[in-house]
């Protein structure tokens, strides 16, 4: 994993006022669960994707970065969220964490970038570097922040409380000093096993990812591949 203005403000009533479809237990995926066996999480550094291929290619869900650090914006994060939905894929957005950077304006930064829709997949916070020794307290504090902040806007938006979770792998939570965040949907990231050795505080995974190095019709890069999870349907907004 490596551009909105503005918060769609849409909750899960609107959507069973509108007779959509959705239940007061849940979301129905269309396809559900098929629709959770193959996902992808795409950026600016993939480059144009043509999002109607991706779904023939048996793709049900992606994740589009929204946004990174305090103030950017991912250039293609409209256009891919818009020919994503077009093309039916059930549709997640992801911040890409700079440690170095406060956690709050970092959510805000989120918040102002990224558009959100009852049903969706939950928001992911993307932890891509281990923290060093001396940083951990601070870097993991900057996570909370932002898992706080952001939660809050949700809420207010009319999405319930932790809806946002976390891409991590083992190693990286572990020098954060093995936080219990067992309360956020997780995403696990390990690569070329049968199935992934999750962090112990957590019982299930909302997504794995798998490899970095998939090949799908419709992205000229290799993309990251996932499989969606036993929590995954549970934590939708």
């Amino acid at each position: 994993m490596h551009k909105g203005d503005s918060v769609q403000k849409l909750n899960r009533r609107d959507v069973l006022g509108a007779g959509l479809g959705f239940s007061l237990l849940g979301c129905k995926a269309p396809g559900a669960p098929d629709a959770f066996h193959l996902g992808v999480d795409v950026s600016n550094n993939n480059g144009e994707v043509n999002w109607a291929q991706v779904k023939r290619a048996g793709v049900g869900f992606a994740y589009i970065k929204a946004s990174q650090g305090e103030v950017t914006k991912d250039p293609l994060y409209d256009h891919n969220l818009a020919g994503a939905r077009a093309a039916g894929l059930i549709i997640g957005s992801y911040h890409l964490f700079a440690p170095g950077e406060h956690g709050v304006p970092q959510a805000q930064n989120f918040l102002r970038s990224a558009q959100f829709q009852a049903c969706d997949l939950p928001p992911m916070l993307d932890l891509e570097t281990e923290a060093e020794p001396a940083q951990s307290d601070q870097y993991r504090s900057r996570v909370e922040d932002w898992l706080s902040t952001v939660g809050t806007g949700l809420s207010q938006q009319g999405y319930r409380d932790h809806a946002a979770g976390l891409y991590l792998r083992r190693d990286i939570w572990q020098s954060l000093g093995e936080p219990d965040w067992s309360v956020y949907p997780l995403w696990i990231a390990e690569w070329d096993v049968a199935s992934p050795s999750l962090p112990q505080v957590w019982q299930d995974y909302c997504v794995w990812q798998y490899t970095d190095q998939g090949r799908i019709a419709g992205i000229s890069t290799p993309i990251d591949l996932s499989r969606g999870g036993p929590a995954l349907q549970a934590h939708r907004l």
